[in-house]
């Protein structure tokens, strides 16, 4: 056999020399392939969908009307923006999902421990456990700043109940936080409300005094429209401060959970034709490179 040169053209010489040792390779390869393919366990996906839109935002529009709706009614705290859900409050959700304590919480709920064989007191017990759920669950925001939970498990209804878990406790912690903004909320309110009022206070008795003294009748007609309007103002921080008491008895009763998880019947993983395949090319690589270093070793004896 002439010695062929290292180029893809004298691989291709090689493989046409050595095609039954290179199809050996590939076929043991795509039997080993088959036999992990079909040796995994099948895994299905449930999916659910949550978000964070504050409800009250849209109670305020009704009440007040869309266009009454003013950031410095919430200036205290940042803005109207704070009161719907921002990336900033599902990323909140998010992190205390991804949080020890929830996984943990759903470990113990559905006997994880014992699905797959951990005995608890052994010392890394705990890190395995959650290494598994880790590879298992999928939580991320979507462009429409929303949460998609997804879970994979081998039975496709425990995977619906798991991932509905997992939304129920976003729900859960969600009005905790919001409870918590809302007893801040209520602070700052009844300090703006109450600093209105001083404000308010303030331009009757200036507005008594030049009427009083029957003076300036152009500083008189300012201070009386801007009574006016600031005594509006003070209505809009009234309903505000009345709605974010009532908000500490408030209950989001799971409004959050836009499409809860259904069990799955098709497989989602492991892909059996893409593992197929890559032992498959993988065989075909192993060959090649046994072939050529053959090759080489024969031409250089």
């Amino acid at each position: 056999m002439n010695e062929y040169s290292f180029s893809l053209l004298g691989i291709f010489q090689v493989l046409r020399y050595y095609w039954k040792t290179v199809s050996v390779f590939i076929l043991i390869s795509s039997i080993i392939g088959i036999g992990v393919a079909f040796y995994l366990k099948s895994y299905y996906k449930s999916t659910c969908s949550i978000y964070t839109l504050d409800h009250r935002a849209m109670i305020m529009s009704s009440m007040l009307g869309s266009a009454e709706i003013d950031d410095n009614i919430f200036s205290p705290l940042g803005g109207a923006n704070l009161r719907i859900g921002t990336p900033d409050d599902v990323d909140q959700v998010m992190g205390a999902l991804m949080s020890e304590k929830v996984r943990m919480q759903i470990i113990q709920e559905f006997g994880l421990y014992q699905r797959y064989n951990i005995k608890p007191e052994h010392p890394k017990a705990k890190a395995k456990m959650l290494s598994i759920l880790e590879d298992n669950l999928k939580i991320k925001r979507t462009s429409y700043n929303t949460l998609e939970i997804s879970v994979w498990e081998t039975e496709p209804e425990l995977a619906q109940k798991i991932a509905n878990r997992f939304a129920y406790l976003a729900n859960e912690l969600y009005s905790g936080i919001f409870k918590t903004n809302m007893d801040k909320i209520a602070v700052a309110m009844e300090e703006e409300y109450q600093k209105k009022l001083t404000e308010i206070k303030q331009l009757s008795d200036s507005l008594n005094t030049l009427k009083k003294q029957n003076t300036n009748p152009a500083h008189q007609l300012v201070l009386e429209h801007l009574l006016i309007a600031e005594t509006k103002q003070l209505s809009k921080y009234k309903i505000v401060l009345e709605m974010s008491k009532l908000d500490k008895k408030h209950t989001l009763d799971n409004a959050m959970i836009l499409d809860e998880a259904q069990p799955n019947a098709k497989r989602d993983r492991p892909k059996r034709i893409l593992i197929i395949l890559g032992f498959t090319l993988s065989g075909l690589g192993a060959g090649t490179l046994f072939s050529v270093v053959r090759h080489n070793l024969k031409a250089h004896a």
